[in-house]
């Protein structure tokens, strides 16, 4: 039986269902990259964490130690300076807080990167605080590397380990060059 059509249109027809069908194919055997994302993963950019921790900082200048607290995961491990045993969980970094704040904190971070992750990222560096002294109008100087490790937990970024850094300075000691 011979079609009616024009072979213009068979042709056209015969081309078309060979694309799709290549297309379709190639779609098949191609092997599938899985992006990040789909995972249920989110990789923060470093603005984002140092975001965070311009606010961590600006949370030490209002003198709250529930506003820190905020910052980190109910079971979070906070080491105050390299001699000082752990402090695991809200309650004990808020009363942490409490007595470090009492001290008028004035942190400076000298240097810091920050590597993300998949819902996670740590921001490390050097860091400097400014504290009041033990005498009446003195100031000591606290400092030495630091690491905050964050998590996303429930749709919100909080710090599960932090390493303060808080280990006593001289005002005159150098900062070497292998802790920058």
């Amino acid at each position: 039986m011979i079609s009616s059509l024009p072979i213009d249109t068979i042709t056209r027809s015969i081309v078309f269902r060979f694309a799709m069908t290549a297309f379709v194919a190639a779609a098949l055997l191609i092997p599938r990259t899985v992006h990040a994302d789909e995972l249920g993963c989110t990789t923060p950019t470093p603005q984002v964490i140092s975001q965070l921790f311009d606010s961590w900082n600006s949370a030490v200048a209002s003198g709250s130690a529930d506003k820190l607290a905020n910052f980190y995961a109910d079971d979070a491990t906070l080491i105050p300076a390299k001699e000082s045993a752990p402090l695991v969980g809200k309650d004990a970094i808020r009363n942490f807080y409490a007595g470090l704040l009492a001290r008028h904190p004035q942190p400076v971070v000298v240097k810091m990167t920050v590597t993300p992750g998949c819902n996670s990222a740590v921001a490390s560096g050097f860091i400097l605080y400014r504290v009041t002294g033990a005498r009446k109008g003195t100031r000591d100087l606290l400092g030495g590397r630091f690491a905050a490790e964050f998590a996303l937990q429930n749709g919100n970024w909080r710090i599960v380990k932090h390493t303060l850094g808080g280990d006593e300075r001289k005002l005159d000691q150098p900062l070497e060059s292998s802790m920058l």
